[in-house]
């Protein structure tokens, strides 16, 4: 559920957008590119794609419902952001990742303390928060504040 920008304007550049020290940014952009692809492949579990699969330019259509958006641009490479020549993407098994013990606890403990408080400008908090996943099924409940549970949710995620 979790990405930052370089700030140095001198590395910018047509490799993954880095020169200068670029090794550490093209390490970052690619595990997010992989962490990306893994995640669309839990969206797409019922064809998932088999490990040990090698995605490059030549064949990356074919994998493009495993891809947001921002990954299918980068491979079309009709922006600034491209792959670089010969980046080759190998897939792994799909693990799990669990949360900290300490945050399931915490949701345990007080996942159901919590309430939407509506703010004077129409907005609403999550009020009584202590630690954990503020709404540990967002959809129970009136349904008119499923959007504002799932936000609080993504706010407060570890």
């Amino acid at each position: 559920m979790l990405n930052r920008y370089a700030t140095d304007k001198t590395a910018v550049g047509p490799i993954c957008g880095v020169r200068k020290g670029g090794a550490l940014m093209r390490l970052l952009i690619c595990a997010g590119l992989v962490l990306t692809l893994a995640q669309g492949s839990v969206r797409a579990a019922d064809q998932a794609i088999a490990p040990g699969t090698v995605i490059d330019q030549s064949n990356w259509q074919q994998y493009q419902q495993y891809m947001p958006e921002g990954m299918k641009a980068v491979f079309r490479g009709d922006h600034f952001w491209h792959m670089p020549q010969g980046f080759k993407i190998k897939v792994g098994p799909t693990k799990p990742i669990l949360l900290p013990k300490f945050y399931d606890a915490a949701t345990e403990k007080n996942g159901n303390t919590v309430t939407l408080k509506q703010t004077p400008d129409g907005g609403y908090i999550a009020q009584g928060y202590k630690g954990g996943l503020p709404f540990p099924d967002p959809l129970k409940g009136d349904s008119a504040f499923t959007g504002q549970r799932v936000f609080w949710n993504e706010w407060y995620r570890f």
